[in-house]
């Protein structure tokens, strides 16, 4: 029990560390602590701690910063496109746009802005669809962990296949549910 806190704290001070250095532009994707605890960093819908959050440029910074998994938050369009998007059931929150999440299609998604709210810097940010997170993940050697909304593997393999990524790009979590 003593180890597991210890690797929890080193965790917790890690994370804080992540933030410090990446705003440093200086960081590594794990640390070595004491004893036999190793930490690896995951981003957490990329660099969404000073980026907007599921997009590429979150993606990218993490990436670029040694990042070799960033969780991201999937939801399959009104179209059947597996789109970088979290909130439910609007899309207000994170773009410009209003509506539910699930009635929205890709064209619609497409079209918003997904950076504004985070920073002004940041307007003009789409929303990004599966493929081109996979895409920009296989450019860095990185992966993606799929928090699905709505999991679906043939979609996954969908977006796989048009990415032309391997299939070890993805991990999905096994607290998810099968169509």
């Amino acid at each position: 029990m003593e180890n597991f806190k210890s690797c929890f704290l080193t965790l917790f001070i890690s994370l804080f560390c992540f933030t410090v250095l990446l705003s440093q532009d200086n960081c590594a994707s794990s640390f070595k602590v004491s004893g036999n605890c190793d930490v690896s960093l995951i981003g957490h819908r990329g660099a969404s701690h000073v980026f907007p959050e599921n997009t590429l440029l979150a993606l990218d910074e993490a990436f670029k910063h040694g990042i070799k998994i960033c969780e991201v938050d999937v939801s399959l369009s009104a179209d059947s496109v597996y789109i970088l998007m979290h909130d439910f059931p609007g899309i207000h929150r994170t773009t410009s746009g209003s509506g539910i999440r699930a009635e929205t299609n890709l064209a619609t998604y497409q079209s918003l802005d997904a950076g504004y709210w985070k920073e002004e810097a940041f307007a003009g940010e789409g929303v990004p669809t599966l493929t081109e997170a996979l895409r920009l993940a296989n450019a860095y050697g990185a992966q993606l962990y799929l928090d699905t909304k709505d999991l679906s593997f043939k979609h996954i393999a969908i977006a796989l296949s048009e990415s032309g990524v391997p299939d070890e790009t993805v991990l999905i979590p096994l607290s998810d549910t099968t169509e």
